[in-house]
């Protein structure tokens, strides 16, 4: 969509994908649930520069500095997923999981390091702490914090959180 509301351009994924978009510098970065990959597009006219294969690719979040993409694994064996270098020869550079109820949904991350996986659902009852290693290219399952039923979304305020 432009400014004024139009639409401008448009990129078809298929049905079922459930796409999700996440502007990170010049790119926009979509996990497509449905097609298991994560593709990056340009933002200027939406061609497609890379897909990166990743199984139920779904919630997507950045590094503060933007040098790392992390996804969750809707429906799978891991957590989150990170995903780093240029455009065009990124790669998963590293994964962990964990044993908790509910499904990774949507992730944050801090200044700090640390990436933040909701567990939603009716089984979901934690978020979890990942934190991250080499420039944020390697994550390691902390912790589980208990949050209550079904927690979904999750925005980091760095003002009002010192971790």
């Amino acid at each position: 969509m432009d400014i004024d509301g139009n639409e401008d351009s448009r990129v078809d994924v298929g049905g079922g994908a459930d796409p999700h978009v996440f502007l990170s510098g010049e790119y926009l970065y979509s996990p497509q649930q449905g097609n298991d990959k994560v593709v990056i597009y340009e933002q200027d006219d939406l061609e497609e520069v890379q897909a990166i294969p990743v199984d139920n690719a779904h919630g997507v979040c950045s590094s503060t500095d933007g040098s790392v993409i992390y996804t969750t694994d809707l429906n799978g064996a891991f957590e989150l997923i990170a995903i780093a270098g240029e455009p065009g020869n990124a790669a998963v550079t590293s994964f962990d999981s964990i044993e908790e109820p509910g499904v990774a949904h949507n992730c944050a991350a801090t200044k700090a390091g640390n990436v933040f996986v909701t567990h939603s659902g009716p089984a979901g009852t934690v978020v979890s702490l990942f934190t991250t290693k080499r420039n944020g290219r390697k994550v390691t399952y902390k912790e589980a914090l208990p949050t209550g039923a079904n927690p979904f979304g999750i925005a980091i305020y760095e003002g009002c959180i010192d971790m």
